[in-house]
């Protein structure tokens, strides 16, 4: 009978599932098998206050179920329990079972969603060193790193999930993650083009004074970049690039006349 419930479940046939969870929870009241899968089936129904309750009947049967721990606090949060009463619940689940993917995922979104974002970062790293395809894993990073702004961390990210599930809309979120990346520097080249032109136009060379303070800006961003441990590569490309704009004004300064 739970073979038959569990194949309901892989089937996506969740009114099945429950019903054939429910008439084994009747036939043992004592399974804590059958009352994990029927909150499993309630859960992927959508159905979060009955998977509380079968997911806490589970537990109180047999405490060392991870798996009814991680649903527990997946449907709590979904029925508005606090962040805080979740995360206790997964890390219970992950102290459990370390190693299951289920398990960290879920105490690592839990992490994200409470605050502690380093631990959150870290469980998906974990997952991703199981299973470097992990999907959810990359969008637990995605959140994390959204929360902290980094946004070459979030184009990495995105690459990620564009190569995972390539779509349309996947591929136009990379794409705003690429300008958000590059929009400063596309912003600086746009000014420094405008103080060219203005510039040569009216033989004016204090006109160039302005638009030089993005490449030198540019390049303090760099070096701070670097030192903050944004990829080395990124910080450089922005040194290099302010010091040919700056170099491309100070060549137009001088052949003004």
């Amino acid at each position: 009978m739970l073979i038959e419930g569990q194949e309901a479940i892989k089937d996506q046939n969740y009114e099945k599932a429950i019903r054939v969870f429910s008439e084994a929870t009747k036939t043992n009241s004592r399974d804590s098998a059958a009352f994990l899968g029927l909150a499993e089936a309630y859960y992927d129904n959508n159905n979060f206050l009955e998977a509380k309750d079968s997911s806490e009947r589970a537990i109180e049967i047999n405490p060392s179920l991870s798996k009814a721990y991680t649903i527990l606090a997946q449907s709590k949060y979904h029925i508005g329990d606090g962040i805080e009463i979740c995360y206790k619940i997964a890390e219970k689940a992950y102290n459990l079972a370390p190693e299951s993917t289920r398990e960290i995922l879920c105490f690592g979104a839990f992490s994200i969603l409470s605050g502690k974002i380093e631990e959150g970062i870290s469980l998906s790293n974990k997952i991703l060193s199981i299973d470097p395809n992990n999907y959810l894993a990359y969008i637990n990073l995605l959140a994390a790193y959204s929360k902290l702004k980094k946004v070459d961390k979030i184009y990495s990210v995105r690459k990620e999930i564009f190569r995972l599930a390539p779509s349309f809309e996947t591929r136009f979120l990379l794409f705003v993650s690429f300008m958000n990346l590059t929009l400063p520097m596309i912003i600086g080249v746009i000014i420094a083009l405008m103080g060219f032109f203005v510039g040569i136009i009216l033989r004016q060379k204090y006109l160039l004074i302005l638009p030089a303070f993005y490449p030198i800006l540019g390049i303090l961003i760099g070096v701070f970049s670097i030192k903050n441990n944004v990829p080395l590569k990124s910080g450089i490309t922005r040194i290099i690039g302010s010091i040919l704009f700056l170099s491309i004004l100070v060549f137009i300064f001088f052949r003004l006349k």
